[in-house]
C-alpha cells in the first residue's frame, strides 16, 4: 500500500484541526469557585474551591469516597468501589469538569460564579 500526497495532507489537516480545537477549550475554560457533591441525583454538599477540605462521604449501604479540595482543585483521593476509576481521574479545577463513581452513584462537579443557569441552547 501507498502512502498518497492527498493522505499526508488530510491528516496533516486533521491533526491541525484537532490541535486548534483543544487549544481553543484549554485556553477558553473558565476557573472554577466552587464544587458539587451530588449522590444518586441529589445535591448533597456545595465547597468553595478556594478553602481546603477533607471530606469521607459515606453511603447507608456501605462504601466510601474521600475526597480533598486543596489548591483550587478537588479530587477523589481513595474510595473502596472495586475499579476505582474516581481515584484515577485528574484533579479537576475548571467550569463543567466533573468526578464521576458510578458504583456509589457519586457527580463532583465545578462551576463557576459566572455561569448563568441557562445553558448556551436555551439563550
Amino acid at each position: 500500500m501507498r502512502i498518497r500526497k492527498a493522505d499526508v495532507i488530510l491528516i496533516a489537516v486533521l491533526i491541525a484541526a484537532a490541535a486548534a480545537l483543544w487549544a481553543v477549550t484549554e485556553l477558553t475554560a473558565e476557573a472554577g469557585s466552587s464544587i458539587t457533591v451530588s449522590v444518586d441525583g441529589e445535591v448533597k454538599w456545595t465547597l468553595p474551591l478556594d478553602e481546603d477540605t477533607v471530606m469521607r462521604i459515606e453511603y447507608p449501604g456501605g462504601g466510601y469516597n474521600m475526597l480533598v479540595v486543596e489548591n483550587g482543585t478537588a479530587q477523589v483521593c481513595e474510595a473502596d468501589c472495586p475499579d476505582l476509576k474516581c481515584v484515577h481521574m485528574k484533579k479537576i479545577s475548571r467550569d463543567g469538569e466533573c468526578i464521576i463513581c458510578l458504583p456509589h452513584k457519586l457527580v463532583i462537579q465545578v462551576h463557576s460564579s459566572e455561569k448563568s443557569d441557562v445553558d448556551t441552547i436555551a439563550q
